[in-house]
């Protein structure tokens, strides 16, 4: 059975794009587009990784990694986000997540991270 990735995005193009990518692997992909999906998802899914933007409709995507790595601290966050100030760089780490991907993003980093993080499917 591959790897489970939950991805948390709320762009429709970016998360289709992110899905394919993923899906290409040999992982299987579970999106979400909101906070509160993704809590039901982590719960439900027991996925190997997250991939989570920090800006949702329903709030800061930093709040629930923190949120996710206090239930299942061993399953790593991956960031990929258009806000890529320092302070915002800073905050993703010390919130638990495993790396930090700006946005526009190269294909090939985030596979690079997904395989460094949990390994190739």
């Amino acid at each position: 059975m591959p790897q489970r990735v939950l991805v948390v995005e709320d762009d429709p193009d970016t998360a289709a794009l992110l899905s394919l990518l993923i899906g290409t692997e040999g992982y299987e992909v579970h999106v979400v587009a909101t906070l509160r999906d993704a809590r039901a998802a982590f719960a439900g899914l027991a996925p190997a990784l997250v991939v989570l933007d920090v800006v949702l409709p329903d709030g800061d995507g930093l709040t629930l990694c923190s949120d996710l790595r206090g239930r299942r601290p061993r399953v790593p966050v991956v960031v990929v986000t258009a806000r890529v100030d320092a302070a915002t760089r800073a905050a993703s780490l010390a919130a638990g997540c495993a790396a930090f991907i700006a946005k526009p993003f190269e294909l090939d980093e985030i596979v690079a991270e997904i395989h460094a993080a949990i390994g190739p499917p």
